[in-house]
């Protein structure tokens, strides 16, 4: 798997730098068969990689896995750059900082994108079910489903009752039905 990661540093805690700059990459770089990463500090002058670069690693890459614990522009871009590429995303912020992504990104209907608040502890858990999850999407297909209006109104009450996406509720009932 191919994961393009990205984070800033210069953070004013230093053990929030060396999850960000150190533990996360060590991590990825054991479940990954190529690693593309940028880690760099906004305050800097220093330009380490430019717009090219990026927008072709990330293309390159099967996942993007974003620390954004840190607000930045940048980190922004990259991760509508993955999404817009439907890249599979995993959005990280430290717990014991107030990263906590704002609404539209807490109730976007993607399903390309995880939110996972994160401590030292259970780091690695959260990026393995993160790859799990993504291996799986990366084996989907689309396809088109055309319905009648009652099974339409039945799958409007039963996804917002649920707080999926009709299309989600469709895979989850015929993920179901294909297992039996």
């Amino acid at each position: 798997m191919n994961i393009y990661y990205s984070a800033a540093s210069g953070s004013s805690n230093h053990g929030q730098d060396e999850l960000t700059c150190e533990v996360i990459p060590k991590i990825l770089s054991h479940l990954s068969t190529m690693l593309y990463k940028n880690i760099y500090n906004p305050e800097s002058s220093v330009i380490t990689s430019d717009f090219t670069e990026v927008a072709e690693n990330i293309v390159k890459a099967d996942i993007f896995i974003g620390e954004m614990s840190r607000a930045s522009q940048t980190l922004g871009f990259e991760l509508a750059h993955a999404l817009n590429h439907h890249k599979p995303c995993l959005y990280l912020y430290h717990e014991d900082r107030s990263a906590k992504p704002g609404s539209v990104l807490l109730h976007s209907p993607s399903r390309l994108i995880k939110i996972k608040a994160y401590n030292e502890k259970n780091i690695e858990k959260i990026i393995k079910n993160f790859i799990k999850f993504s291996e799986k999407h990366m084996n989907t297909s689309r396809t088109s489903f055309m319905s009648t209006r009652k099974i339409d109104e039945f799958l409007n009450i039963q996804s917002s009752r649920r707080g999926v996406s009709k299309g989600e509720l469709i895979r989850e009932v015929l993920s179901k039905a294909a297992e039996k």
